[in-house]
């Protein structure tokens, strides 16, 4: 029995040590398991007043029934949005409120410029995320990503006939769950749309 349980031990530990010492197999189990597909594009500004520079921004919600962290940086298992330019990783603001995971319903907005956010949402205290997105102002591809050759999701593709075109509305989409069509869009009731709500 004694000689059993040395060999379980013995056995434990060399498979702990395999995750320790080959770090690159832990990552691929993690990157594996990382698919945050309920997440959506829920909301776009593509075309604010002012600065595209400092007034674009694009809103996410998670759909799901779990919380999904959201994953920053360049590595293969973080998020990316996608534009016309390509796939954009996604920079965390420490001076913000949030902590990188978004529980069921809740929202996270993805912004070009901080200042420019702040200074028409100066009370926003949701999750922020610094991204390098270029919206088009006519129209434009929009997606969803994990890694830089990950497979993409929630794909709209917006055009300014939907409305919301340099007057100070967003698009909005009128439920989450359901197809990118142009019916399941709709310009915002109030000027600078709602972001986070």
């Amino acid at each position: 029995m004694t000689k059993f349980k040395g060999l379980a031990k013995y056995l434990l530990v060399q498979f702990l040590a395999l995750f320790i010492f080959v770090p690159g197999l832990a990552a691929a189990n993690l990157e594996s398991e990382v698919e945050p597909r309920n997440l959506r594009i829920n909301e776009i500004n593509y075309n604010p007043p002012g600065d595209d520079s400092k007034y674009e921004w694009i809103e996410i919600i998670n759909t799901g029934i779990e919380p999904i962290e959201i994953i920053t940086g360049s590595g293969g298992n973080a998020l990316r949005i996608i534009d016309n330019k390509g796939k954009h990783i996604f920079v965390p603001i420490e001076s913000t409120f949030g902590d990188g995971i978004l529980e069921a319903g809740e929202f996270a907005v993805l912004i070009r410029n901080f200042e420019g956010f702040n200074e028409i949402y100066p009370d926003y205290e949701g999750e922020l995320f610094k991204v390098s997105i270029n919206l088009n102002n006519t129209a434009d591809s929009l997606g969803l990503a994990v890694g830089s050759s990950g497979e993409s999701w929630d794909l709209v593709n917006y055009q300014n006939s939907w409305g919301a075109d340099g007057n100070g509305k967003t698009l909005e989409k009128i439920n989450p769950n359901l197809e990118n069509q142009e019916l399941n869009w709709q310009e915002s009731a109030n000027n600078g749309g709602s972001s986070g709500i």
